[in-house]
């Protein structure tokens, strides 16, 4: 199976409560898997865009130092492909890791979540050293430090990210 973390939108300033309740309405809707529910889906779907932010959005609006920050998480790929979503994959079957942050890497998480998810990874991988460590577990080490700096990125402006696999 596989798993991406893709960059979700954040509500417009004004329009956090709002977002948070058309939020709440879609996942619940989505969740009935009802066909019927199509038109008010799309009708919440266009609701929500008009009150929120894009990844791009916060892209186009940083200063050249942000977006040299954003350099350090880029992995392949077009700029925008590769800093608005990650391979979760990589942290989500990495053995350096317990099983309970592996299996937290297929939840969506908030902006709040990311970082503390981060702080966590960060955590659980402070007593490895690279030189250490045979092929794959060093290969784990630097997926997860990617996964931590893309999960900080995004979390400290306001994103969250939604577990697609």
């Amino acid at each position: 199976m596989g798993l991406d973390w893709i960059v979700e939108t954040k509500p417009s300033e004004g329009n956090e409560k709002e977002y948070s309740k058309i939020k709440k309405q879609l996942n619940k809707l989505k969740l009935n898997e009802n066909d019927s529910n199509e038109e008010e889906i799309m009708l919440l779907e266009k609701q929500l865009e008009n009150i929120s932010i894009s990844p791009q959005d916060t892209i186009s609006d940083m200063n050249d130092e942000e977006l040299n920050d954003l350099d350090d998480i880029m992995e392949g790929g077009s700029f925008l492909t590769s800093s608005l979503d990650f391979r979760g994959k990589t942290v989500g079957l990495a053995d350096i890791i317990d099983e309970e942050l592996q299996e937290e890497a297929y939840i969506d998480h908030t902006p709040k979540q990311c970082i503390d998810y981060a702080e966590r990874l960060e955590l659980a991988i402070s007593s490895y050293n690279k030189e250490n460590l045979d092929e794959d577990e060093a290969e784990d080490l630097d997926n997860i430090t990617k996964g931590i700096k893309w999960l900080k990125f995004w979390g400290n402006n306001g994103h969250g990210y939604h577990a697609w696999y």
